[in-house]
């Protein structure tokens, strides 16, 4: 899994204060939302290709096994 860092949520808030405008808080609010929904969805995609080479791996073994037998 992904280490967390928050230099992507950091940019957020760099890019909110530099705005003339008071910050619009539901697009910080989403934006963040964004960034780690599809931090999750990476993390989410990698279990899942790692699972299914672990699977893999694990019934090239059982084969082997099998066909020592």
């Amino acid at each position: 899994m992904r280490s967390w860092s928050f230099s992507s949520l950091s940019t957020v808030a760099l890019v909110v204060l530099s705005q003339p405008q008071p910050p619009d808080f539901a697009w910080v609010v989403d934006s963040v939302a964004l960034e780690l929904r599809s931090r999750v969805d990476g993390d989410v995609i990698e279990f899942r290709k790692r699972s299914v080479d672990l699977a893999a791996t694990v019934g090239d073994v059982v084969a082997a096994l099998y066909a020592q037998n």
